[in-house]
């Protein structure tokens, strides 16, 4: 008998724990009620993400500049296999300390990538082949004008660099203000947004913030699954179920008061300190309650009321200051989950 108790007392107690972490995550400022999405007019000149909190609204870009990586290519040789003559060149990164590489005859462009590569001078090599031949390929890891380089030969005939692209600073224009960056990945310039530059335009391109109603819908709707999966494991106890007689944990006061409070909390109504709100309770954006204490969601009302009303979705939810439902139910059911003196840990050692 003991337990039987023990263990359906476990299951509530998970239940009310997963619960309340749904309420947690929907009282956070950093939760999915606090996510955004971002839209590009032209995705293939900008795009980006956002981050929790970034502001609602509509962003002006226009890229005129793209970043480039300052890169060098070699004279090309029959293959990648066909030996170097005899000389050095050296490779000067701006500001840096030059790395000179000799070549005594015996070595091949695969054999210089190689070496290039594994000296860690902040660039990739690689052997480029065509119908032509092959060249070796020097390329800076980062973009932008500080990643120029110099790569200079001597000794050698017929054999050279030559600078195939300068590394340059991307250019775009910012709601009118002009910005430089030596990436083609932004940040900073917006707060909360990361720009991802993938080509140019003359003409601006509109990126526009908005909240993210598809992970707010996921998170509310797992609220309600968790809250029906814990009222019903409840009210099992409290049930005579083919004539069995009530569940182990019937007596259970804790159990008894726990189901109490679940059904009392979804009375739950939001009063702003000032002004009005078309989100005073659940109801009012579809979320209802059955004859047996479990909650239904009407998709089209909860949908609605997030495209067209989300700032009073939100604040139902997180209060003005995070002290709205979410933190009702929090502090309800951490009084029952609270592993030092919650109602629970206190019954399972009793």
């Amino acid at each position: 008998m003991l337990q039987s108790q023990e263990n359906a007392l476990t299951q509530i107690q998970t239940g009310a724990s997963n619960l309340d972490a749904d309420a947690q995550s929907l009282n956070s400022l950093t939760g999915p009620l606090a996510a955004t999405t971002v839209t590009s007019s032209n995705s293939s000149v900008v795009t980006a993400t956002s981050a929790s909190g970034t502001a609602s609204g509509n962003n002006v870009i226009t890229v005129k500049n793209l970043a480039t990586n300052d890169s060098w290519s070699s004279s090309e040789l029959a293959s990648a296999s066909t030996t170097i003559p005899a000389g050095s060149f050296t490779i000067t990164p701006a500001g840096g300390d030059a790395t000179t590489i000799t070549t005594d005859g015996t070595q091949t462009l695969s054999d210089l990538a190689a070496q290039i590569n594994g000296d860690n001078l902040g660039l990739s090599a690689n052997v480029i082949t065509d119908a032509g031949g092959s060249r070796l390929s020097i390329v800076s890891n980062t973009s932008g004008s500080a990643s120029d380089f110099t790569v200079t030969t001597s000794g050698y005939t017929g054999f050279a660099f030559t600078e195939v692209e300068a590394g340059a600073d991307a250019s775009l224009a910012v709601n009118g203000n002009q910005i430089s960056s030596a990436s083609n990945t932004v940040t900073g310039v917006i707060p909360g947004l990361t720009l991802n530059l993938l080509g140019t335009s003359s003409s601006p391109v509109t990126l526009s913030v908005a909240p993210d109603t598809s992970q707010a819908s996921t998170a509310i709707n797992q609220f309600v699954s968790d809250y029906n999966s814990l009222i019903s494991a409840v009210n099992t106890q409290f049930t005579d179920t083919n004539g069995e007689g009530e569940g182990v944990l019937s007596a259970d006061p804790t159990v008894r008061t726990l189901q109490s409070d679940l059904l009392q909390s979804i009375d739950y109504t939001y009063k702003p300190s000032s002004g009005a709100t078309t989100m005073p309770n659940l109801s009012s954006m579809g979320i209802t309650m059955n004859s047996d204490g479990t909650l239904s969601v009407d998709s089209a009302t909860l949908d609605s009321a997030l495209k067209n009303n989300y700032s009073d979705v939100q604040q139902f939810f997180q209060g003005a200051s995070l002290n709205g439902f979410a933190n009702s139910m929090d502090q309800q059911l951490t009084s029952f989950t609270s592993p030092g003196n919650g109602a629970f840990t206190i019954d399972l050692q009793s």
